[in-house]
This record gives structure tokens, sequence and C-alpha cells, in this order.
């Protein structure tokens, strides 16, 4: 099976979903741009490859030529895996928070404002503080997950908006961290 990639320009908008068909260390990199979005990617020519699902792989590249859905790549610079964690998503949902430790109990509904593989910002009545870890469920995943984050920033709503948070997730397994990675990129090309 091919290796899954994402593929976006050097400001981090996403592109495309890819499938590499040699080995990730070579020369030269050859990809299957999908949904007909090889095009696209060539225009960019200076572009940002990303790992999507078990390989952390982040690095920028350079098309070299295109024809049909395939693409080849001059492999550059190697980024900083937390660049994955910068891609962050604009996307509204509804789910719920738990609370881990803090001061309330039962349950908390939110309604959220971005997703990133790093954290989440959502919009909530319930009064949370800085530090506080929560439990959030997640349902734009492929199967929904309940993960736990930690409270970084707070801002007071108004009379027309609950309190606005922004929180980081935490003790995330592969797994979930994948999962979340997917959606992310997902919810991206989707808004494309």
């Amino acid at each position: 099976m091919n290796a899954r990639y994402l593929i976006f320009d050097v400001d981090m908008n996403p592109l495309a979903q890819a499938d590499l068909l040699n080995a990730p260390d070579s020369d030269v990199l050859h990809f299957n741009v999908l949904e007909d979005r090889a095009e696209l990617v060539e225009e960019h020519g200076n572009i940002c490859i990303m790992g999507s699902v078990n390989d952390k792989t982040v690095l920028l590249g350079r098309v070299l030529r295109s024809r049909g859905d395939r693409v080849v790549v001059k492999p550059g610079a190697k980024l900083r895996n937390d660049a994955r964690k910068n891609v962050r998503v604009p996307t509204q949902f509804e789910s719920y928070i738990y609370p881990v430790i803090g001061t309330w109990r039962g349950r908390g509904h939110i309604i959220s404002k971005d997703l990133s593989s790093g954290g989440i910002a959502f919009y909530t009545d319930a009064h949370l503080f800085i530090g506080e870890i929560i439990e959030i469920v997640l349902p734009v995943t492929q199967l929904p997950l309940l993960v736990e984050a930690e409270i970084l920033r707070t801002t007071p709503g108004t009379d027309r908006q609950p309190d606005f948070y922004a929180a980081k997730f935490i003790e995330l397994v592969e797994d979930q961290d994948a999962a979340i990675r997917q959606a992310v990129y997902s919810i991206q090309l989707g808004n494309r």
C-alpha cells in the first residue's frame, strides 16, 4: 500500500492529498495526486509535504514536473514535527466536555471555533479556568473520540456569545493523534 501524504502551499494552506509511489528517502519523490488536484500542486511550485497518518514527515519540496495525476517533487529541508500542530482549520460543530480537574460536575455543551492536531478553540457557558483539565468529545473524527485537553486561554463572553476558550490536547495516544490529524486535513481540503 502507498503512503498517504498531504500537500500544502508554503503558507500551510491545503492543496491536495497524494500517495507516495516510491521510497520516502529517494532523491526525487513521485506522487499520485488525488481528486484531480495535480495541476494545482504544480502551479504552486514550492510546497510543503506532510505525512498524514503514521508518518511524521514534514518537509519542503519543489515540483519538478507533472503528467496527469503524477507529480515529481525534489525534497528540500525537513521542518520540525511541531509544524503539523500549526495547521489550524476553522470548523463549527457541537459537542460536550466533562471535568477531569475542575470545580464543576456533569457535562458542558460547546460549539467549536477551530481545530488543529494540537488543540481546539470553542465557546461554552461552562466556566473554566486556565490550567483546568477537561475531556472533550470530538465528533469530527472517523469514530468519535474522547480526549483530554488543558485550557490555555480564556476570553469572557458577551450577552450574545458564551465564553471563549483555547485548549491543547494532552496525553494523546498515537491512534488518537492520527485520527485528529486526518480529521483536520479532511476538513481543510473540504473547505477549499
